[in-house]
């Protein structure tokens, strides 16, 4: 018996090969084989069928409608297993079935913090900030994958037999806030994506030291405790989520209000003053609940957004240019490119905006979002660095546009952040 994440689970290795014969000595088969018997008459019985998945929400559930299934199998093939193979075949079936199957064991490493699926039988990891590496696990088909996936997202409600092209939701798998960002049929032939794993207990200040020192953590604060706006750059991985999870805990605001594109943040880890308007439904897709989301959330004081990607202008230009002017703190999936940022920002608008002019835009960055911090991996291997905390700023007189003042920088090559002599044109702490 082995004890994962607070979990008492069976060691289910070194038997799959073990061969049994039927009662009549006439058959073989391996255990391995009767597994994916018992798992194709299970889904038989369960595709389509979210009325019978949601019913099975315990443990005790579950283990009583394997061995339903698993003995109806064993009787039709004429099998009587007894003490250490029945054992094995039963939590076997409960790894596959209702755990994680092929991925379990890499669920079960703390140190893995991203699974990216190419197919059924290419299956990528990160183990903290290194480079994707492949690794020795697989699934027998896209069906079996689906069938994990189904299982797993039966209680947000999602039916990926009646198809769900492209999924982007949150849960919590094995005590670790887990954020999939999925495609699938009949956008591609099996579903391909990435789950990104969070630790088990959310990162405070302190250990986040090696990306955000001091310096650059009482900087941040500052701008939020005292109520201005702030954009947090940076690509997928970078840490933009557990900066704003922060970030939200020190704000003043009286009243804030959370929208995640994926429920990453879990609610009991949210301070008393924060309100969160993360709704994931299979009925919508999560572009069309973010912006529901973001339309309820903004009467707060403050509103904390994670994240605004490419498509999401909508979204975006109603939180510039809302009449209740709430604090705005979000973050934005972008490269670390000051130029591209500012450009990038625009056309988030205007592919939706077409009228609205780009003076307009600046002026509302300049007002809600007057801060921007950018988080970039710049060693491969490394941890991703604040590598840039700065202000709007117009560019020279007579000239369109807006550019970023560096208020804090840490180079390629430096120990620290460095202070640089631009003031701040807002009040902070």
């Amino acid at each position: 018996m082995t004890k994962k994440n607070g979990h008492d689970q069976q060691d289910i290795g070194g038997l799959e090969d073990r061969i049994v014969e039927d009662v009549y000595g006439t058959r073989q088969y391996t255990l391995d084989g009767l597994c994916e018997k018992i798992i194709e008459q299970f889904g038989m019985e369960t595709n389509g069928r979210l009325d019978i998945l949601a019913d099975l929400n315990t443990l005790q559930k579950q283990k009583q409608a394997i061995r339903e299934v698993a003995e109806y199998v064993l009787g039709v093939e004429s099998v009587m297993l007894q003490g250490q193979e029945r054992t094995w075949l039963l939590d076997r079936l409960h790894r596959d079935l209702y755990r994680f199957g092929a991925l379990e064991t890499v669920l079960n490493d703390e140190a893995v913090t991203e699974i990216n699926i190419n197919s059924p039988k290419e299956i990528f990891l990160r183990r903290g900030f290194g480079d994707l590496e492949r690794v020795n696990v697989s699934f027998r088909d896209g069906t079996q994958l689906a069938q994990m996936l189904q299982r797993v997202l039966t209680p947000l409600g999602f039916d990926l037999w009646k198809g769900e092209p492209f999924i982007e939701t949150g849960l919590k798998l094995m005590g670790r806030p887990v954020r999939f960002s999925l495609a699938g049929p009949p956008m591609t032939p099996y579903y391909t994506g990435q789950i990104r794993l969070h630790p088990s207990q959310p990162m405070t200040w302190d250990d986040l030291q090696g990306s955000i020192p001091k310096i650059a953590a009482d900087m941040l604060m500052g701008i939020v405790r005292n109520g201005h706006g702030l954009l947090m750059v940076g690509d997928g991985g970078m840490g933009k989520t557990t900066l704003l999870a922060n970030l939200l805990a020190a704000s003043r605001a009286e009243k804030s209000g959370l929208v995640q594109r994926a429920p990453e943040i879990q609610p009991n880890y949210l301070p008393p003053h924060a309100t969160d308007y993360t709704l994931i439904s299979a009925d919508a897709p999560s572009t069309a609940n973010f912006e529901k989301q973001i339309r309820a959330a903004l009467g707060m004081r403050g509103l904390f957004l994670d994240e605004i990607q490419g498509d999401e202008g909508t979204a975006f230009w109603q939180v510039l240019s809302s009449d209740t002017k709430p604090q705005v703190v979000a973050t934005f999936r972008g490269k670390a490119n000051i130029a591209r940022l500012y450009s990038a920002i625009g056309m988030v608008v205007r592919k939706v905006y077409r009228s609205v002019p780009q003076s307009q835009i600046d002026a509302a960055l300049m007002e809600r979002l007057p801060f921007v911090a950018i988080l970039e991996q710049q060693e491969a291997g490394q941890a991703p660095r604040m590598s840039l905390i700065g202000q709007w700023a117009r560019v020279e007189e007579g000239e369109a546009g807006l550019t970023i003042e560096p208020l804090l920088t840490w180079a390629r090559g430096d120990d620290r952040p460095k202070r640089t002599d631009i003031q701040m044109r807002l009040e902070s702490d």
